[in-house]
């Protein structure tokens, strides 16, 4: 399934841009499509307070898993590499890494975001080009490893 249609099919479904992009590596990882979507729900709409964008917290979590320590390899100098590029990418699509900046409303406003829905309708569709987007920049970073 290409970015796109993932993206598509889980968002049709309801899940938040972390999740999608967590869970779109999932079965590479070796990971349950269910436990990763739990794993990642949280971090949707900027970790819930339109913080740090979730494309970024589940792109961070994917590399984590590529390139993280742990208690076989305790080195750290590849993962940061790893998300320094992947922030590097990230800034060229994107001005900002905080949710309340990307989409121009706190998420957690109600009154507000519905208001920008009726101005704009489409103005979430930016969530959806980061995801595949982002998605694409971590293929792209795993596969120059």
């Amino acid at each position: 399934m290409t970015p796109l249609e993932f993206q598509k099919s889980m968002s049709s479904k309801g899940f938040n841009c972390s999740q999608i992009v967590f869970s779109y590596f999932a079965p590479r990882l070796g990971l349950d499509l269910n436990k990763a979507l739990k794993i990642s729900s949280g971090f949707g709409k900027g970790m819930q307070k339109s913080s740090i964008c979730g494309v970024v917290t589940g792109a961070y979590m994917v590399l984590g898993l590529y390139y993280g320590n742990s208690l076989e390899d305790f080195d750290k100098t590849q993962l940061k590499k790893k998300l320094l590029e992947f922030d590097d990418e990230f800034a060229k699509i994107s001005n900002s890494q905080i949710c309340k900046e990307i989409v121009g409303v706190d998420l957690r406003d109600i009154d507000k975001v519905k208001e920008m829905a009726i101005k704009n309708p489409d103005f979430m569709i930016k969530c959806s080009d980061l995801v595949i987007d982002t998605i694409k920049i971590i293929e792209k970073i795993v596969k120059e490893s």
